[in-house]
């Protein structure tokens, strides 16, 4: 049970990580606002798992965790820092 506890909450990192990229996609237009892209980014996911949480308050049987964004949010930041070092990787060639 403690497994399936871990392997969800990583699911949700890896999800949250993935929407985090996906939106940093979407909103990248001018390679020169690379960093803005990324914040932008990541504020919008950040927004998208804090409604997420309070959404489940209103579904019975679930409930919504303050712990639950900070999961989320780690998966997102990974995603932010990936964004960045490839940015730095590519002007640096």
């Amino acid at each position: 049970l403690k497994e399936d506890f871990l392997l969800r909450k990583i699911a949700h990192m890896v999800e949250f990580g993935i929407l985090a990229f996906l939106l940093y996609r979407a909103i990248i237009i001018d390679e020169s606002k690379i960093k803005k892209a990324i914040i932008y980014a990541l504020i919008i996911a950040l927004f998208y798992a804090l409604t997420d949480e309070y959404h489940q308050t209103f579904i019975q049987g679930r409930q919504g965790a303050l712990r639950d964004v900070g999961i989320d949010s780690i998966g997102i930041l990974i995603a932010g820092l990936l964004c960045y070092i490839k940015d730095r990787r590519l002007k640096n060639k």
